[in-house]
């Protein structure tokens, strides 16, 4: 398909201009080749939640900002892989939106976000390719954006909607990938989401723990009640602010068995990755 508008410039990659793995190669070009300052990004199989989608997602370039983190939910269907995937979408932008508020932005999601040319220029990870395949995102974040220089739009109207994976071994690639990238996160970064990870993850295995203790059951029920609860408040604020409130059950489902999940899903990475590596060899 080719437009005629000439506000539609299209650019072609040949197979020998790709250098830098993943994605970067393509963007890197399309950066190059964009005539103007601004550069907003999104998916091929993604589509905007509003027709004013664009308006938003570069309300904070107008006001002055580098770069744009938006946020960008799954379609929903009815299945379990389609709850885990949406839950654990909404529980990491819950994460970065939550940190970037008060000021420590450390990732955003390519489908959904904007900077300006010069922003990008200041990058030197971006063309590494010793860098992880995917990455160029949440990596840009994390290596330039500062207390000062970026913008949250929290509108649902500057959502984007994307398609979910189909399959769990597409979905667990898909994890070790964001893995590989979590892993070339600043140090500090890593130390604070490892310890939320750690507090969560310790949280579930108490409760087991003291629940085999024959701890007394109904204390054990009003702890994690009253733990749930509070976590659920937090939640339904930003799902109904983003219109996702159908996701809260699974809030309250996954908030208990998530930290698990994460837990198997990072130890079957490991030994995933031994593997590829021994095939290599």
């Amino acid at each position: 398909f080719m437009s005629t508008s000439p506000q539609i410039k299209y650019v072609f990659l040949p197979a020998e201009e790709k250098v830098l793995p993943g994605k970067r190669s393509a963007l890197l070009k399309g950066i190059n080749a964009a005539a103007n300052e601004w550069i907003v990004l999104t998916d091929a199989d993604c589509r905007p939640k509003s027709n004013g989608w664009l308006r938003y997602i570069t309300k904070p370039l107008f006001e002055g900002k580098e770069l744009v983190i938006g946020y960008s939910p799954y379609k929903s269907s009815f299945s379990l892989l389609n709850a885990i995937i949406r839950y654990e979408t909404f529980y990491t932008a819950l994460q970065y939106f939550s940190f970037a508020s008060i000021g420590m932005p450390y990732m955003a999601v390519g489908r959904n976000m904007a900077y300006t040319k010069s922003f990008f220029k200041k990058s030197k990870n971006f063309y590494k390719t010793e860098n992880t395949v995917s990455g160029d995102d949440d990596l840009l974040v994390n290596e330039l954006a500062t207390k000062n220089n970026y913008g949250l739009v929290w509108n649902y109207h500057s959502q984007i909607l994307s398609v979910p994976k189909k399959t769990y071994t597409e979905w667990f690639q898909q994890k070790i990938r964001h893995y590989e990238a979590g892993n070339q996160y600043k140090n500090k970064h890593k130390v604070i989401l490892g310890a939320l990870y750690i507090s969560s993850l310790l949280s579930t295995i108490s409760a087991l723990i003291l629940y085999t203790a024959n701890f007394k059951i109904e204390v054990l029920f009003i702890m994690l009640t009253v733990k749930v609860l509070l976590q659920a408040i937090v939640a339904f604020k930003l799902l109904s602010r983003w219109k996702e409130s159908g996701l809260l059950l699974w809030v309250l489902v996954f908030d208990f068995l998530f930290p698990m999940i994460l837990f198997t899903l990072g130890t079957a990475s490991i030994f995933y990755k031994q593997k590829i590596a021994w095939k290599k060899n």
